[in-house]
């Protein structure tokens, strides 16, 4: 019988480790919450990462700063695309047993449920982050987005 011991991520943000929990997670779709298990930090490093072994999901600190470059709601944005990994997962796990191919981390299977667990005004971050793959999703550019006639050129 082996037996696996979960280690905490390094570098770990208490504070904001608590935001996430208490102001960020109750925004996701009750359908989509954290599974049973699973864990969520903060922590001081360059990106985040949904970490099935571990049942852990991290989320790089930045993120909660500067919310007038990225919008205060940028951290939720951040982590429904984690929690996106978990459910493709789990779809994958069920397609790998009954021989089906699996899919890129970023194909349809995780776009479908990154489009019902991100809020529609947040999925346009996705495309700093995947372009392409956002785009074949049906993710776009918000419409209120300044236009050349703003800038008075």
């Amino acid at each position: 019988m082996s037996i696996y011991i979960r280690r905490k991520p390094a570098n770990i943000d208490l504070g904001q480790t608590y935001l996430l929990y208490e102001e960020v997670l109750p925004a996701i779709p009750t359908a989509f919450s954290l599974p049973s298990g699973w864990e969520l930090f903060v922590v001081n490093q360059d990106r985040g990462r949904c970490y099935h072994e571990k049942k852990h999901i991290t989320v790089p600190a930045w993120t909660f700063t500067k919310p007038e470059e990225r919008g205060p709601n940028y951290p939720l944005y951040y982590l429904s695309h984690e929690i996106s990994h978990i459910y493709q997962r789990i779809v994958e796990t069920a397609n790998a047993l009954a021989g089906k191919k699996q899919e890129a981390p970023h194909g349809p299977i995780f776009y479908k449920y990154f489009r019902q667990i991100c809020p529609p005004e947040l999925q346009h971050y996705e495309l700093t982050y995947r372009p392409q793959n956002a785009r074949t999703a049906g993710i776009s550019e918000p419409d209120n987005l300044p236009s050349i006639e703003d800038f008075g050129l």
